[in-house]
């Protein structure tokens, strides 16, 4: 059998007080892991940009997430300098000047978690440069033993937040997903929005849906922060069809992962999707949304499991759980 975990992560301040507190974090979803998985693989899904804000722990707490980067980079201002020279963005310069920082926390807390648990983690996020040198919205994927097996690259950013309207940050390419074998089997990852078949707006040239390029895969991970309200109209609702009456829920489910698996040819090996969603108020952001454990098969796609809540609090915090037979 297979066990597949959604960790719905709170984040508050008080997570990234210091290394210690984050590490503390990790921890305690992997140990309730490890308690309830069988005798088979496992695999555990953290959040999307639940290492975003590793420069307050490294910045000891407090700020936002550009101050507390640029007052970590200051320890290193020839890096600094060096990033700045070719990112042309302050804010990613200092992120980029923190970066062999920031992975060594994602090493030493979801790596550490990884081995000693025996578990495949998937460490949600952060904002960190590829090879390329440039600054992505980047998910680390470690096995049961430790090693870090791959970082994916994000590929559609979302439009005025992570894009050139907004930070700023470089899209990865489609090329470079797809599935990498682990103890948990053929495991694939997709950051938030690649997860979905059709854009937030009209005006995104360069969307690609990209859920094609891991149904080879058997397993999808699908590390999420909604920044938007769950029970919320949609703000980008297009008021010439069905979307004008859409909450953010329902644009999710009818727009998202959950329509992609649908639309895969039946002929694909994926089967199943993990969605983990991060919750909490940080930096002037708030984020909510449910996670969820989905299957797909020749019937259709089904629920397998999910969070009982969705809204940004710390009550909402969740291990969703469900055990599969193995690939």
């Amino acid at each position: 059998m297979l066990d597949l975990f959604a960790a719905q992560t709170h984040v508050d301040p008080e997570t990234y007080r210091s290394p210690a507190t984050f590490r503390a974090l990790v921890d305690r979803f992997a140990g309730h892991a490890a308690a309830a998985r069988g005798d088979g693989g496992a695999l555990l899904v953290f959040p999307e940009n639940v290492g975003t804000f590793l420069p307050f722990a490294l910045a000891g707490g407090g700020g936002v997430p550009a101050l507390a980067a640029a007052k970590a980079a200051l320890r290193q201002p020839r890096a600094f300098l060096s990033a700045l020279r070719q990112l042309r963005r302050p804010v990613l310069a200092a992120l980029a000047s923190v970066a062999s920082d920031v992975r060594g926390l994602l090493s030493e807390a979801f790596g550490d978690a990884a081995r000693r648990e025996g578990l495949c983690i998937v460490g949600g996020s952060a904002l960190l440069p590829g090879a390329d040198g440039r600054v992505h919205n980047l998910s680390p994927f470690f096995d049961a033993d430790g090693r870090l097996l791959r970082e994916t690259r994000k590929v559609n950013l979302v439009p005025t937040m992570e894009d050139a309207a907004g930070m700023g940050l470089a899209p990865g390419p489609s090329a470079d997903l797809g599935p990498v074998d682990c103890a948990a089997g053929r495991v694939a990852t997709l950051i938030c929005y690649d997860g979905f078949c059709v854009p937030h707006t009209r005006s995104e040239p360069l969307f690609t849906p990209v859920v094609d390029r891991v149904a080879d895969a058997d397993v999808v991970a699908h590390p999420a922060a909604n920044p938007w309200p769950w029970d919320g109209p949609w703000i980008h609702a297009r008021p010439d069809d069905e979307s004008r009456d859409w909450m953010r829920r329902e644009q999710w489910r009818l727009e998202g992962i959950e329509r992609s698996l649908v639309e895969l040819p039946a002929g694909a090996r994926l089967r199943y999707a993990v969605t983990a969603h991060l919750l909490g108020g940080l930096a002037g952001e708030r984020f909510e949304g449910r996670s969820v454990i989905l299957e797909r098969d020749a019937q259709g796609v089904r629920r397998l499991a999910e969070a009982p809540g969705y809204a940004p609090y710390p009550s909402n915090a969740a291990l969703v759980h469900a055990r599969v037979p193995s690939p």
